[in-house]
C-alpha cells in the first residue's frame, strides 16, 4: 500500500486516551521544538476524535508541561540530531554542585528525561568512558563537523550490559 494511502487508525478507551492526553500535555514543554510540534498535532488529533463524555475530552486531564529551563528544548534537538548523525559534540557543563564548568568533548548516544530533567548519555572522549549530564547544565555546545562510528564498548547498548552486569554483581554480594 503507498504511504499517502496509509492511514492509522486505533481505538482507545477512555482511560488510554486520557493517559495519552495527560502524558502529551505533561511532555510538551520538555521536548525538542519539532516534536513539540508533533506532540501538539497529535494532541489536537486525540481532543478532536474523543467522545465528549470521555475525560480526556472534557479536559479533565492533567496539563502543564513539565518545568524546564528555556534553552534545553534547543539543545535537547541538536544532541538528538547528533546522535542521529553520529556527530561529536563538544560542549561547556556546569557542575551542579560547584558551579565549576569544565569543557567536554562527546559522543552523544541518547538523550533520556528522567523525571522532569533531560539528560544527555554520551561516551566522554577526554575521561574515556561513559558519563551522562544534565542538558539544562549545559552552558555551551556546539555540534562538531567531526563524526564517530561505533566502536566496541561505546555503544550504548554497552552502556547497558556494563550497567546489568554491575546490579548482578550487587545483587550477588548482598545475597552472599
Amino acid at each position: 500500500m503507498p504511504r499517502a494511502a496509509r492511514q492509522l487508525r486505533l481505538a482507545f478507551s477512555p482511560a488510554e486516551a486520557e493517559a495519552l492526553v495527560a502524558a502529551l500535555r505533561l511532555a510538551h514543554g520538555s521536548l525538542a521544538p519539532h516534536l513539540a510540534a508533533s506532540a501538539q498535532s497529535a494532541l489536537g488529533k486525540l481532543l478532536a476524535t474523543a467522545n465528549d463524555a470521555s475525560p480526556a475530552a472534557s479536559g479533565a486531564a492533567p496539563s502543564g508541561p513539565a518545568p524546564v529551563e528555556a534553552a534545553t528544548p534547543d539543545r535537547l534537538e541538536a544532541l538528538q540530531q547528533a546522535s542521529e548523525q553520529r556527530h561529536k559534540a563538544r560542549l561547556a557543563y556546569r557542575d551542579p554542585q560547584d558551579q565549576q564548568s569544565t569543557e567536554h568533548t562527546v559522543r552523544p548516544l541518547g538523550c533520556h528525561l528522567w523525571g522532569t530533567v533531560w539528560m544527555l548519555t554520551a561516551w566522554c572522549e577526554g575521561h574515556g568512558q561513559f558519563h551522562t549530564f544534565r542538558i539544562d547544565h549545559i552552558d555551551r555546545l556546539d555540534t562538531l563537523d567531526e563524526r564517530f562510528a561505533d566502536e566496541p564498548g561505546r555503544t550504548l547498548d554497552d552502556l547497558f550490559r556494563q550497567l546489568d552486569a554491575e546490579m548482578a554483581e550487587r545483587d550477588s554480594a548482598t545475597d552472599a
